[in-house]
């Protein structure tokens, strides 16, 4: 059963990233430290907080419940199931994964 996510309240998440690798058009791969990403889902859109990893952007997910959920456009894919979230962005500059373990609080 596929749930709305306008029936529900606001949702936040607090990620620790668990990998965070970019790799440049010139096949140059860079590892960053372990840091953090923030993000709410409201009305089937996932906002990124104004700190963090990822910042400022939105998406349009799939929502199917708190625990999972993802969207996939032309540039990046999202999957999120059971606190483990994982976010690829492709650009002409190259492209970056984010691997993170999160948890959840409803508003």
């Amino acid at each position: 059963m596929t749930l709305n996510a306008t029936a529900q309240d606001q949702i936040s998440f607090n990620c620790d990233t668990q990998a965070v690798l970019s790799v440049d058009r010139d096949g140059k791969v860079t590892q960053f430290l372990p840091g953090k990403i923030y993000f709410d889902i409201k009305d089937n859109i996932l906002t990124f907080g104004k700190i963090g990893y990822i910042t400022d952007d939105t998406i349009s997910i799939i929502f199917i419940n708190k625990n999972k959920f993802y969207a996939f456009d032309s540039v990046q894919s999202l999957l999120f199931e059971n606190g483990l979230f994982h976010h690829v962005v492709a650009t002409f500059e190259g492209l970056t994964a984010v691997q993170a373990k999160c948890i959840t609080s409803e508003t």
